[in-house]
């Protein structure tokens, strides 16, 4: 059974070690790569650190860093139906991968299973289960039965609307039908808030990439019935103003606050990005305070682990491309 007091006390206990404010300005005003690397001793990457370590390992090092704290969240929840909100939304984008480099780019197997293909490392999937389930079409590993109808699914529907987005929608919807149910079946509130959220956060964001970039509505197969946008209107908004009103309607409104008017289709993507992460990260940190036996200590803590590693890989990119610390602040305003 899961032990979530103890394991939230664990996590909590490891809260001070995040990078903060402060360590990060450390790292970006450091005179180089070596200097700014230093600071990973006062993380939770001390641990991992050694007379033989280089400095270039910090790429190494995070990624050893995630996977054991994934290995801690599992340890303490064994068979908690929250486990599918942590590690679920790797194999999901695992799959869309492996599935694109099938009916896209016609590949008989999966290439090259790394960060610089687009795939994550810390979903249940292995490269042997995203081989069998994709291009054998065969079952491997532990996956939902939704996803592994939409992967069967994927190859017609491919064919018939020659549009990889036709894809990417039926297996959204078969990824959200599978968290509503775990979220539903558990009785836990704040999965049930969880799933709506981000039900609502992939809605804006799908109805935004298909105004802005595909110059029309999203098409109904588009549709999350798991949130907050009605298909009905979602399907009439052509303009990504219709979007922010009907989006003012929902906890995300403020989000499109920030975003001007006289911004360029792209800027308005990248700030539209942003502020769903912030206010994601915000929420979720609001539902974790002050709790002691809720899984969203835990979520939050690893979503802020996935964020310090993306601050820090890029913090070490830039010091070792030589990037001047105002560049770095400058670009550090769209994480």
């Amino acid at each position: 059974m899961s032990d979530l007091i103890g394991i939230c006390g664990q996590v909590r206990g490891l809260e001070p070690r995040l990078l903060n404010v402060n360590r990060l300005d450390r790292m970006v005003g450091a005179v180089d790569a070596e200097a700014a690397f230093s600071v990973l001793s006062e993380l939770q990457y001390s641990d991992y650190l050694d007379q033989e370590t280089e400095v270039t390992d910090f790429d190494r090092i995070i990624g050893q860093g995630l996977f054991e704290t994934k290995e801690l969240l599992q340890s303490g929840l064994n068979d908690h139906p929250g486990m599918d909100f942590l590690w679920l939304q790797s194999d999901l984008n695992n799959l869309k991968r492996a599935l694109k480099q099938k009916l896209v780019e016609n590949k008989t197997s999966l290439s090259d299973f790394g960060t610089d293909e687009g795939f994550s490392k810390l979903g249940n999937l292995t490269e042997t289960d995203l081989n069998q389930i994709v291009f054998e079409k065969r079952p491997s590993g532990s996956i939902p039965y939704q996803l592994i109808e939409s992967v069967n699914r994927a190859e017609d529907i491919f064919n018939k609307t020659e549009d990889f987005r036709f894809v990417e929608y039926d297996m959204d919807e078969a990824y959200f039908h599978h968290l509503k149910a775990v979220a539903q079946e558990s009785g836990d509130d704040f999965l049930q808030e969880l799933c709506t959220m981000l039900a609502n956060i992939n809605q804006v964001r799908t109805i935004a990439r298909s105004v802005l970039v595909n110059r029309e509505a999203v098409p109904p197969e588009g549709h999350l019935p798991y949130g907050h946008f009605a298909r009905d209107k979602a399907s009439k908004i052509e303009t990504f103003e219709e979007l922010a009103r009907q989006a003012r309607m929902t906890e995300l409104g403020r989000i499109f606050d920030e975003i001007e008017e006289s911004d360029s289709d792209s800027e308005k993507l990248v700030k539209l990005e942003r502020g769903l992460d912030h206010y994601y990260q915000d929420w979720l940190n609001r539902e974790a305070t002050g709790s002691i036996d809720s899984i969203a200590v835990l979520i939050n803590y690893f979503e802020r682990r996935m964020r310090n590693a993306q601050l820090i890989k890029f913090v070490m990119y830039a010091k070792f491309h030589g990037l001047d610390t105002d560049t770095i602040y400058k670009r550090l305003e769209h994480f």
